[in-house]
């Protein structure tokens, strides 16, 4: 049984794994700081989201501690990995349940742009290719090239064989070549 221990920086993972929630509030309290800057940089364009993936990570940090082992990293380098990813499935999440596709592409890296172009007129020119495609590869093609999500796991989230997840987009990719050809 559980004495009347104070949680402290020596005992808390133990008491996690024991699953005394007096040890999540000390990791609230210790790392909180941390958990919020790396959402808050992650999803600076999301502040919505920024308290539900501070919720999902402390969940993530109780429902996985097992997972931790002091012999491979720091508690606070294990925690920082599970606040990076659950902020990118956030993001992913926000992204994936958008009727269309962001028109704010402050992430497109315009560097290969011709220079007679402003950044502007290449994200416009991307959103008008992606307009020609069906809804559903709009969102096939951002989830593949902008995200960069694997295949695999495109083809699971769309219930279909990777196989077919490569045709669909080498069936868009021609097509918008075909329309790219085309316009002026």
């Amino acid at each position: 049984m559980f004495d009347a221990k104070r949680i402290n920086r020596e005992n808390f993972v133990d008491r996690l794994k024991a699953r005394d929630e007096r040890a999540l509030d000390y990791v609230i309290d210790s790392y909180g700081g941390m958990i919020r800057s790396i959402v808050r940089k992650r999803l600076s364009a999301l502040p919505n989201q920024w308290e539900e993936c501070e919720n999902d990570i402390l969940l993530a940090v109780w429902n996985e501690i097992s997972h931790f082992d002091s012999t491979k990293s720091s508690f606070s380098g294990w925690l920082a990995a599970v606040c990076r990813y659950k902020a990118i499935d956030c993001l992913r999440r926000s992204i994936k349940y958008r009727n269309e596709l962001p028109l704010n592409y402050e992430e497109l890296d315009c560097s290969a742009a011709p220079q007679s172009e402003s950044c502007s007129e290449v994200r416009e020119a991307v959103l008008d290719l992606l307009r020609e495609l069906p809804e559903e590869d709009r969102r096939l093609f951002w989830d593949c090239y902008v995200c960069e999500k694997p295949a695999d796991q495109l083809a699971r989230e769309r219930n279909i064989k990777v196989s077919a997840l490569y045709n669909r987009l080498s069936r868009g990719r021609k097509k918008l070549r075909q329309v790219r050809e085309v316009k002026p």
